[in-house]
Order: C-alpha cells, then sequence, then structure tokens
C-alpha cells in the first residue's frame, strides 16, 4: 500500500499532502558507472552462491506510448528504455517525439538499435490505434514485441498501479536520463 494508497484508503483523503502522483524524491540518481559496479559485483557474488545460478549483464528493454501526430498540442510518441536487474528497473533513456505514421517505424527502430536492443531485450506496445501497425512492423523486421493489449483503464488509473513500486525505490533513474 503506498502513500497515495494510504492516504485514500485510511486517512480518507483522496490526495496526499505532498500533492501530484509521482515524487522526485522516490526516484534515485545513479551514476552509469555506479551501476555498472552494481552489476558487475552482483554478478561475482553469484558466482560464489550455492544453488549455482550465476546473474548475467542485464539487457535493454523498452515501452512505447505512441501517437502519430506533428501538432504539439497532442501527446507526442514515448519511449522508455530500461535494464531489468536484481528485481529493480534503471531508466537508462527516455524519448519524445512528434511524428507522423510515416514516420514513427523508422524512429522507432532508431531508438531500440542505439540503446542497444539484443536478442533477447523485448519491446512493449501498447494495441492501440498506431501501435497496430507499430508491433506488426517490427515482429516483420524480426524483433521481439510484447503486445500489452489495449488498455481499457485510463493513464491516471494506470499509474496509480505503478505507485507502490516507484516509492519502494525499485525504480532509479541512470544519469542522463
Amino acid at each position: 500500500l503506498g502513500s497515495k494508497a494510504y492516504a485514500s484508503q485510511l486517512m480518507m483523503k483522496p490526495q496526499d499532502d505532498e500533492g501530484g502522483l509521482i515524487k522526485e524524491k522516490w526516484l534515485e540518481r545513479i551514476t552509469r558507472s555506479q551501476f555498472e559496479s552494481y552489476v558487475d559485483n552482483e554478478i561475482e557474488l553469484s558466482k560464489n552462491r550455492k544453488d549455482k545460478s550465476i546473474i548475467s549483464k542485464p539487457i535493454p528493454h523498452f515501452i512505447l506510448d505512441t501517437a502519430t501526430t506533428k501538432n504539439k498540442s497532442n501527446d507526442p510518441s514515448a519511449m522508455l528504455s530500461y535494464y531489468k536487474f536484481d528485481n529493480r528497473c534503471y531508466v537508462f533513456d527516455v524519448k519524445t517525439a512528434y511524428l507522423n505514421p510515416s514516420e514513427l517505424n523508422t524512429w522507432v527502430i532508431n531508438q531500440v538499435n542505439k540503446n542497444g536492443y539484443q536478442s533477447g531485450s523485448m519491446i512493449k506496445v501498447e494495441s492501440a490505434m498506431t501501435g497496430v501497425a507499430l508491433i506488426s512492423h517490427l515482429k516483420q523486421a524480426g524483433y521481439r514485441v510484447v503486445d500489452l493489449g489495449k488498455p481499457n483503464k485510463d493513464k491516471v488509473w494506470r499509474v496509480n498501479q505503478t505507485l507502490p513500486e516507484l516509492e519502494g525505490g525499485r525504480v532509479l533513474l541512470i544519469d542522463g536520463t
């Protein structure tokens, strides 16, 4: 139960005293070298485990929220690049762009390749409007795509579902994000 749910359920206040949904203090910032040192240390420690499960270097994954418009009064397409490691999410790049449908496929492929796409990487895309065509295009191009389905709740509701992980320090930002 995060602070928002606590304020709403137990204190009967739908908003906590700080306001807003996501608090900057929940997102720890680390340098790229701190992240790499931590990963290397955990891999080394895993070599001495009795269960012999050796941890491997994390690979990048991607989440997309697509839109196709050059109209800046609308939301842009957005891509978040991250590593999953040690039950945490390490965000290392966030990009947004106002694109028309013909530009979206090229932009996504360029971004995932620039950010180190590998055979084990996943590109997660909602299959709403422009996402349907993008999913098909990426699969045809040989990328590993996870279809997140069409959202059946609004963005605020979906953000609220992630708040306990954010508040619990399970999402970190690698400098430059």
